[in-house]
């Protein structure tokens, strides 16, 4: 399903499915993108398993949010730019914006983020489920 998505031009995001912040993140994200071809996977489900198995292989372990195109996998900080890009209003300004900020040290805030992400917020027994209304964007 991911593949057939990302041959007609839509990025995939693949995300912690029993992460708070991560599926906040998505549920946030997911309100604001528009038109915009973006689809939202959980690392844990079967076609985010799959995606992870066959798109990107050396990621299939990868506790990092991920964007997926037909081009390249993005993590870390230029998978959060790619889904600011995404996104509606003011979200595209953000993102050029902190493109300005060094790699090295988006990716160390990312990094500090991930890392103390279920500190943050305890993690989720199950994955995020999704309702049919929004079966659109989000595979399973």
């Amino acid at each position: 399903m991911a593949e057939k998505l990302m041959q007609h031009g839509w990025s995939i995001l693949l995300y912690d499915g029993e992460c708070r912040l991560c599926t906040g993140v998505v549920r946030f994200a997911a309100r604001r993108c528009g038109h915009r071809l973006l689809a939202f996977s959980a690392m844990q489900s079967r076609a985010g398993q799959s995606a992870l198995d066959r798109l990107c292989p050396k990621h299939r372990a990868s506790d990092r949010v991920l964007v997926l195109d037909e081009h390249s996998v993005l993590e870390g900080s230029d998978a959060v730019l790619r889904l600011l890009d995404h996104m509606d209003g003011p979200w595209q300004q953000l993102a050029a914006s902190l493109r300005r900020v060094p790699h090295g040290l988006r990716d160390s805030a990312c990094n500090l983020i991930i890392n103390n992400r279920y500190r943050l917020l305890p993690r989720r027994r199950h994955c995020m489920l999704v309702g049919p209304e929004k079966t659109r964007r989000y595979i399973v």
